[in-house]
């Protein structure tokens, strides 16, 4: 939200979030973004006995 005004940002954005209970979607932000933010790890068994 930064490049809304601030009065008008808490009245009528924050209002509407509060309203509708809007919660920001992951998926959807990292396909827009093209990060997952994730950490992935691999571990192979081989050597392992």
């Amino acid at each position: 939200m930064r490049n809304v005004d601030p009065a008008i940002q808490e009245v009528v954005v924050r209002q509407a979030v509060s309203v509708t209970g809007y919660a920001p979607n992951r998926a959807a932000r990292s396909l827009m973004t093209r990060r997952a933010d994730s950490v992935v790890l691999v571990a192979s068994g081989a050597g392992v006995e």
